[in-house]
């Protein structure tokens, strides 16, 4: 169940879409669980693992990452189609020095055509910091 309408989201989404143009960025991956509620509607107990929202110019819908076992919270909380809903294994979360849930969302960048694009990161995020 959506906390508002669908048109809200969407305004949210243009507004932000807005910032990142004028600051020159194409891309911006969302890692603060309270900033991917407000983009999406997300809502989830898993916000202790790396997850995120990708916003692009060229995407007309944000695309959320999340957790596997959160797949049916985040198609019952977001607006969003659920083609735009993508789940990673947790076998990204076992060895992240090996395989890490950035590497997932790298390929799925990667996949979009949104890997060469100037990208926008927040810094302070608490559970996911740029390094």
């Amino acid at each position: 169940m959506l906390a508002f309408d669908i048109a809200e989201y969407k305004e949210r989404v243009r507004k932000v879409k807005i910032k990142m143009e004028e600051q020159g960025i194409e891309v911006l991956l969302i890692t603060d669980p309270s900033n991917m509620n407000y983009i999406s509607g997300y809502d989830a107990l898993s916000y202790y693992v790396p997850q995120g929202v990708i916003v692009s110019s060229d995407l007309d819908e944000p695309i959320c990452i999340i957790r596997l076992q959160d797949l049916y919270c985040a198609t019952e909380t977001t607006w969003m189609q659920k083609k735009n809903i993508v789940a990673y294994p947790d076998k990204y979360l076992w060895e992240p020095k090996t395989l890490h849930v950035m590497d997932f969302i790298s390929d799925l960048m990667k996949e979009k055509g949104l890997d060469h694009k100037k990208l926008g990161l927040e810094y302070d995020a608490y559970y996911f910091n740029a390094h």
